[in-house]
């Protein structure tokens, strides 16, 4: 298993980021990887969706938990692998909220995913954060 995780504590409710994380349409504004990204139905557990990140094929996905305002995951199922995204919010205090992304690649083929997409992975996650964090700004 291969993990990697980034956290921001930002200036926001957790309305505000919740409205980007579930809006699959705004993924792309955030998140510099991802070229579209849509979730066929409601944003809610069990769904799936596609995803088109820059450098890849376009991707499957299917949401294995929603919980509003709180947190979701993402899971692509991959050749003999999968691709977890975890989002997680936390309120740290009346004005801030506490960002967390997550990414998990595991299965018997996780070393190769790793070799394919984990460096680009470390490099993103932050960038989606700050992203995130000036989008959330601007809608205050």
């Amino acid at each position: 298993m291969w993990t990697s995780e980034d956290s921001i504590i930002i200036k926001s409710k957790p309305e505000v980021v919740w409205k980007y994380w579930s809006d699959p349409n705004t993924w792309s504004q955030w998140d510099p990887d991802i070229v579209y990204c849509k979730v066929f139905g409601e944003f809610k557990q069990g769904n799936q969706g596609v995803l088109k990140p820059k450098n890849g094929p376009e991707v499957k996905f299917t949401l294995t938990h929603v919980e509003p305002h709180k947190s979701f995951i993402d899971e692509a199922k991959l050749l003999l692998a999968t691709l977890s995204f975890s989002h997680s919010l936390q309120v740290v205090s009346n004005t801030h909220v506490r960002i967390t992304h997550k990414a998990t690649i595991t299965g018997p083929l996780s070393f190769l995913f790793v070799k394919l997409m984990g460096k680009n992975l470390r490099r993103t996650i932050p960038l989606a954060l700050d992203n995130l964090a000036a989008l959330a700004a601007k809608a205050q």
